[in-house]
C-alpha cells in the first residue's frame, strides 16, 4: 500500500494493485476542488469556533442549499435550484466554469456559474457563511476571489450581528429591545449578556413584536392554522424558541418559531409589511438586563427548610414534655416507689 498526493490536490491511499482504497475527495470538509464531488450523503462544514452554531452547504434532491446550522435545528438562508425540473440532483462537481449539477446518469441538469472568462481553482464555504469560488492570479502568484454568489449585506444570517437589522438601504440598524445598545463592526450588542436558553427557570420571558421586518431563515412551518397570538403563545411554552414569525399571507404564511435570531431584515413592500410579524424572546422583569429572582421556587424551597425544622423542634419539645410528665407521675406515686 501507499499514500499519494495527485495533482489535482486528491490525497489516494493504494493497494498493491493501484486502486484506490481511500481518497480525500471523498470527505470534503470546508473547500472543494477542482473536479471534486459533493455527493447528497456529504455536506460542505464551515470553520467554527463552536459545534453548536455553524454553516453547512448540501446537496437536495431539487435543490443545493445554504444552512445555519444552531444545535439540533438547521434554517436554510441561500439556495440554487437547476432549471431541468424533471431530474433530481445526484452531485455536484466543480468545474472551471463553476458548480456544475448532475442527474444519476451524470448528465448536466444545472451550473452555478461563475460568469467569469477566468477558471476556477477551488470554492469554499466561509466561516461566516458566505461562498466563494477563487482563481488563480500569475501577476501576484496567489488565489484570489473570483465570484460570490452573496455579496449583499443583507444575505449573510449574522452581517449585521445577534440582534441587528439589515434596513432596505443595505445598512444596520438596532431592534428596539433596550437603550442599552453599543454598536461595533460585528453588529449590534447589548451592554449586558442575553440569556443563551430559557429553560433554565431563572427568570420569565416575553416577547417584543416588530412589525415590517423578516428573516431570511428559511424552515417549515412549526404549526398552520393558527392566529398570531396562538404562535406567540406556544414560543413561551417552548423554552428553546428563541424568535419567531407569522406572515398570514404571501408565498410562505404560517407560524415559524426559530432557536437563533438572525438574518433580520427589513420587508420591502408595504403590503407584504402588514402581512409579516417578528418577535424576540427576552426576559421578563429585568433589572440591567439581569433577571430578578421573582419565581417562588426558591422561596417554596426554604419555606420547606424551615418548616422542617421547626416540626421538628415541636416534636423534640412534646417529647421532653412527656417524659417529664412521666417521670414527675413516678415520683408521687407511691406504688412505683414501693415497687
Amino acid at each position: 500500500q501507499k499514500l499519494q498526493l495527485r495533482r489535482n490536490g486528491n490525497l489516494v491511499l493504494l493497494n498493491q494493485a493501484n486502486h484506490i482504497k481511500w481518497q480525500s475527495f471523498s470527505f470534503p470538509v470546508d473547500i472543494l476542488l477542482w473536479g471534486q464531488t459533493l455527493q447528497r450523503s456529504t455536506r460542505l462544514l464551515s470553520p467554527s469556533d463552536t459545534m453548536t452554531l455553524y454553516y453547512s452547504l448540501e446537496v437536495e434532491d431539487t435543490r443545493v442549499a445554504l444552512f445555519l446550522n444552531s444545535g439540533q435545528q438547521k434554517y436554510s438562508y441561500w439556495e440554487f435550484r437547476p432549471d431541468d425540473l424533471h431530474s433530481n440532483i445526484s452531485f455536484a462537481k466543480l468545474t472551471s466554469r463553476g458548480l456544475a449539477l448532475f442527474n444519476s446518469t451524470s448528465h448536466e441538469i444545472g451550473l452555478i456559474s461563475t460568469k467569469n472568462e477566468q477558471a476556477v481553482w477551488f470554492f469554499s464555504l466561509a466561516k461566516n457563511g458566505s461562498l466563494v469560488f477563487y482563481q488563480y492570479s500569475p501577476s501576484i502568484g496567489k488565489f484570489t476571489a473570483l465570484y460570490q454568489p452573496l455579496v449583499g449585506p443583507c444575505d449573510l444570517p449574522f452581517s449585521c450581528g445577534t440582534y441587528g437589522v439589515c434596513t432596505s438601504s443595505n445598512t444596520c440598524s438596532c431592534m428596539q429591545i433596550s437603550q442599552q445598545w453599543s454598536y461595533n463592526e460585528s453588529g449590534c450588542l447589548l451592554n449586558y449578556e442575553m440569556p443563551s436558553s430559557f429553560c433554565n427557570d431563572s427568570c420569565t420571558a416575553k416577547l417584543v413584536t416588530f412589525s415590517g421586518i423578516g428573516t431570511i431563515l428559511r424552515a417549515p412551518p412549526t404549526i398552520a392554522n393558527v392566529t398570531v397570538e396562538e404562535c406567540k403563545d406556544l414560543c413561551l411554552e417552548d423554552c428553546t424558541c428563541k424568535a419567531g414569525l407569522f406572515s398570514s399571507g404571501g408565498a410562505s404564511p404560517g407560524c415559524f418559531h426559530y432557536q437563533v435570531v438572525g438574518g433580520v431584515k427589513q420587508v420591502g413592500a408595504a403590503k407584504l409589511a402588514d402581512e409579516v410579524m417578528y418577535f424576540v424572546k427576552v426576559p421578563k422583569g429585568t433589572a440591567d438586563g439581569l433577571c430578578k429572582e421573582t419565581r417562588s421556587g426558591d422561596g417554596r424551597k426554604k419555606l420547606v427548610v424551615v418548616g422542617g425544622v421547626i416540626d421538628g423542634l415541636v416534636i423534640l419539645g412534646l417529647g421532653v414534655g412527656i417524659l417529664y410528665y412521666v417521670i414527675s407521675v413516678k415520683r408521687h406515686n407511691p406504688r412505683s416507689r414501693a415497687s
